[in-house]
């Protein structure tokens, strides 16, 4: 038994851990996720890590319990007619990022758990955002705790949003809260697109209309084009990111047909009758935060209740969410009851904004369509988290599924869909990979694309699995130091915690390796000699489109299950020792090329549709439809 153990989450104060330790000296430090290990690493503070000791049936376990709980905790009579407006469940629109804050919150209080249990120490000193779940348990075998409070607390995924750009060489990467991006967002829509006429006019009132939801008109360019085309109206609804950040995007949109539908502008369209309403349903929401004794129940984990943890931030960020939801259904109606859209077509349904305008449109009789948008895992993994991502191991909300081929019409038939829902289209974002002409006299470049864990699930997101993938990378850039006639680019993943972390770990491996956020995809590509990235990501298959071999490396055992991988049509690596003589046979042995083009040429028959002109199709059918 250790006199003193110190738990540590989101706590970066590192006098007063260094103090502590001194005060303390008989005592063992514990990092409770990736992120506070990497700090008290770079701190030079000794520590063991805390999700070292989730067993496989803990992380099973966590993964289900979170499941379950995101399911079904306001079910409750007391509480779930409070969430309920114009017959729309609140919850509902924001099961994503709630699943993963209460997988993330499971997780943290199972490895307190496991750590303690182990342990038995004397005291415990807790430095985490779980003061009163902790001191519960303590109190209950007789531990003593001392308490102090991390100011960082477990968030949804969207409560922060992440702005990148290059600024000439220099990668610029900041994360900013979400009501400060959205005061920023609307700040620059409103001189932009007033300025440049990119909204619509009332002619456009009675015609028939197309809405695009959340559309990249940048990775989306050729379908802009072609919508451009057709006899409809073509309104685009960017909710999260702004239609328009850089030159290209704004040349896109002023040289298409698309307007942008600004959902405040109909603000003034809201009655008194509309506006008091609202309040008074929110005010009434307030009376379910008064259920202390129910949520003691409904938030716990092994018997402990971790709602006193996670209150203050759960209700301040529920009535932020659900008022922000409850104002867009009320635009929204007006919206669509401005405009005669026949149809709609997205590519997630997962995030809060989108369920939002499917379920109000469903309610109108209003046509759905969800376009694939990137590679789905086929591994059995990821079946259980289907439900929140769009996958098709579950029933979507649109009512037609936009494929990209016969790989996923087939998964998704096996599934339950019906084949009259699933449409063969195939990807029109990458009829500009087909297409792609431009020859430049730039050579010798290696694109590394990094994606790090797969994160939805306890598995991808341990410590243990995040180093495995820091070492790789640090491997590559190693390995590819040898062959000096190469030079080393380096792509993360668009996600706010991939380029955080990632940007970080190059500069500490060398500052001089470039990094590109914002970047011409295929333009990159057809420069690289081979790309690398991790776990089955799309922009391998992005790769071979453009006959560049491209390198599999695989740190989480599911990625060994899916179609390209199983199909030799990339080069798989999954132990670190193979990454030089991988990429060296990938380079210069030209019987591992030409097989690996083979394979890949045979893959992407059978993966996608309509090869260079999915586009095309995509307009048609929403043209016909």
């Amino acid at each position: 038994m250790d006199e003193t153990i110190i738990l540590i989450e989101n706590f970066y104060d590192k006098k007063k851990i260094l103090n502590l330790q001194k005060q303390h000296s008989n005592s063992k430090i514990f990092s409770v996720n990736y992120k506070t290990h990497k700090f008290l690493e770079k701190s030079n503070i000794p520590h063991l890590i805390g999700d070292e000791l989730l067993t496989d049936l803990d992380k099973k376990s966590i993964d289900h319990d979170g499941l379950e709980l995101c399911k079904n905790w306001y079910f409750d009579n007391q509480i779930k007619n409070y969430l309920i407006f114009k017959n729309h469940n609140l919850i509902d629109f924001l099961e994503l990022e709630f699943f993963q804050y209460f997988l993330g919150t499971l997780k943290s209080t199972t490895i307190f758990l496991s750590i303690l249990k182990k342990e038995t120490p004397k005291n415990v000193i807790n430095l985490t955002p779980f003061n009163d779940f902790i001191t519960r348990y303590c109190n209950s075998v007789g531990i003593n705790t001392i308490n102090f409070e991390s100011k960082t607390t477990n968030e949804l995924h969207f409560d922060k949003i992440n702005i990148k750009f290059n600024l000439g060489f220099l990668p610029i990467s900041i994360n900013i809260s979400r009501s400060n991006y959205k005061k920023i967002k609307k700040f620059f829509e409103t001189i932009v697109y007033t300025t440049f006429n990119l909204k619509p006019n009332s002619n456009s009132y009675n015609s028939k209309s197309i809405l695009l939801l959340d559309f990249n008109p940048t990775i989306y360019e050729n379908l802009f084009k072609e919508l451009s085309k057709i006899n409809k109206n073509v309104l685009l609804l960017n909710q999260r990111r702004p239609a328009i950040w850089n030159l290209k995007s704004f040349k896109i949109i002023k040289n298409s047909k698309c307007k942008i539908i600004d959902l405040e502008d109909f603000g003034n369209s809201l009655t008194n009758i509309q506006i008091k309403n609202s309040k008074e349903f929110l005010n009434n929401l307030q009376k379910i935060w008064e259920l202390d004794e129910l949520f003691e129940k409904i938030f716990s984990n092994k018997g402990i209740t971790f709602w006193y943890s996670i209150k203050s931030y759960f209700i301040h960020t529920c009535n932020n969410r659900f008022s922000e939801s409850i104002n867009r259904i009320m635009l929204l109606e007006k919206l669509f009851e401005k405009y005669s859209i026949v149809n709609i077509l997205e590519w997630a349904e997962t995030g809060q904004e989108e369920k939002e305008v499917l379920s109000i449109a469903k309610n109108m009789k209003i046509k759905s369509i969800m376009l694939q948008h990137a590679m789905y895992s086929t591994a059995d993994i990821w079946k259980n988290f289907g439900h929140f991502l769009a996958r098709f191991t579950h029933p979507l909300i649109s009512e037609h599924q936009a494929v990209w081929g016969e790989s996923t019409k087939n998964f998704a038939i096996s599934h339950g869909h019906s084949s009259e829902n699933l449409l063969k289209v195939g990807s029109p974002r990458h009829d500009d990979f087909f297409n792609f002409k431009t020859k430049s006299s730039e050579t010798g470049f290696i694109l590394l694309a990094t994606t790090g864990g797969s994160g939805i699930f306890t598995e991808g997101s341990t410590t243990d699995v995040l180093i495995k993938f820091d070492n790789f990378v640090r491997e590559v850039c190693k390995v590819i130091k040898k062959f000096p006639e190469k030079k080393l680019i380096v792509k993360p993943h668009p996600q706010s915690d991939f380029i955080n972390n990632i940007t970080n770990l190059i500069k500490d491996i060398d500052p001089k390796i470039k990094i590109v956020y914002d970047v011409d995809l295929p333009k990159l590509i057809s420069i690289c000699d081979v790309v690398i990235s991790f776990n089955t990501s799309t922009i391998l298959l992005e790769s071979i489109i453009m006959n560049k071999p491209a390198i599999d490396l695989q740190i989480e055992d599911w990625s060994k299950e899916d179609e390209i991988v199983k199909m030799n049509a990339v080069y798989p690596i999954d132990d670190i020792s193979k990454i030089k003589d991988g990429l060296t046979k990938v380079l210069y042995d030209e019987n591992v090329k030409k097989e690996l083009l083979k394979n890949s040429k045979i893959f992407l028959k059978h993966y996608l549709y309509n090869h260079g002109s999915a586009s095309k199709v995509m307009a048609k059918i929403l043209d016909d439809n």
